[in-house]
């Protein structure tokens, strides 16, 4: 089982589009493997939800680095904004994406 892991990272752009993009086996740790559904929500902090379903409207893409298969979640973000930090907390089947405050 894996505990609460934080990471940081900023949202870019694509096409003109906000998007998150995230891989490896940090991502593969808490679940999301290639292949593996998964649903994105809103949360009320201005962030969002990314949660294991097996009836999920996304799935996790994939990528081989010197063959070794790795995830990729590529998470288009109309909402948000390009070059805001985010903090990314992972657990089992959940992984937190949070605005970063800055003061």
């Amino acid at each position: 089982m894996m505990l609460n892991k934080l990471r940081r990272t900023r949202i870019g752009t694509n096409k003109g589009t906000p998007r998150v993009w995230i891989e490896g086996r940090w991502v593969a740790a808490a679940g999301f493997t290639p292949g593996a559904r998964y649903n994105v929500n809103p949360t009320a902090d201005g962030g969002f939800i990314a949660t294991l379903d097996k009836a999920g409207r996304l799935k996790v893409s994939k990528k081989t680095v010197k063959g070794e298969l790795l995830p990729i979640l590529d998470l288009r973000r109309p909402e948000q904004t390009p070059g805001q930090h985010l903090m990314i907390m992972v657990s089992d089947g959940v992984i937190q994406f949070t605005p970063e405050i800055s003061e």
